[in-house]
């Protein structure tokens, strides 16, 4: 899958304010998101830049067949492996 590359999240910070987004507009439990993240080493993504959100990474991780979450977070502390999330969804399949 083009440029993926392995992902290693041993920390997630995820705001009050960007828990209760995608809660209530995504129907994302940040507990069951925490769980699926932390310190996997099948977690795999990509550094990604748009004019509107700048860089941070994708990241797609499958719960089981059909559940999978896209997530964008920003790396903060690169000797720690410490992320902080900017959004999640949950998506059917991982695009091309």
């Amino acid at each position: 899958m083009g440029n993926w590359r392995p992902i290693w999240i041993a920390s997630l910070e995820i705001s009050k304010p960007i828990r209760e987004k995608i809660q209530a507009k995504h129907h994302v439990d940040s507990e069951e998101l925490l769980a699926h993240l932390i310190c996997n080493p099948s977690v795999q993504g990509r550094l990604i830049y748009d004019l509107e959100h700048g860089q941070r990474y994708l990241i797609y991780i499958q719960v089981k067949p059909g559940k999978i979450f896209e997530v964008h977070a920003t790396l903060v502390q690169f000797d720690y492996s410490a992320w902080s999330l900017r959004t999640a969804r949950i998506v059917a399949r991982i695009p091309e």
